[in-house]
């Protein structure tokens, strides 16, 4: 397999925001777009690409990548100066949609004799 170029990188992060602005569309009109994306641009430039998906690059799982790095900003507060309204139920059923893909995904990339003892994490609001 090849290794993903900085043109594979772009291509594939431009589809994958794109997919995350059409799945979460009511989660992100809760926030300011433009610092939004701000943020997020930030994190992923912190976090740089996982392993998992320097292995394994798709426009899923650099979805799964997005959806990560969202729920990692949410749980630092953020997202907080940035909000324009509360979350509306629409919104909240999508972070709650982004958690479950999350933690799923977290559970199948670990091997079940590690899932013994480790502890899950979970969005405090």
């Amino acid at each position: 397999m090849r290794e993903a170029t900085e043109r594979d990188i772009a291509e594939v992060s431009s589809d994958a925001s794109e997919l995350f602005e059409r799945l979460y569309a009511d989660l992100i009109a809760c926030f300011d777009t433009n610092e939004f994306w701000k943020a997020m641009a930030a994190e992923a430039k912190t976090s740089g690409l996982s392993d998992h998906l320097r292995s394994n690059f798709t426009v899923q799982n650099m979805l799964l990548e997005i959806e990560t790095h969202f729920l990692s900003l949410l749980d630092r507060g953020a997202f907080t100066g940035l909000q324009k309204f509360g979350l509306t139920k629409e919104a909240k059923a999508q972070v709650n949609k982004i958690e479950n893909k999350v933690k799923t995904a977290a559970a199948v990339a670990t091997p079940a004799s590690l899932v013994c003892g480790l502890q899950t994490m979970t969005v405090i609001r």
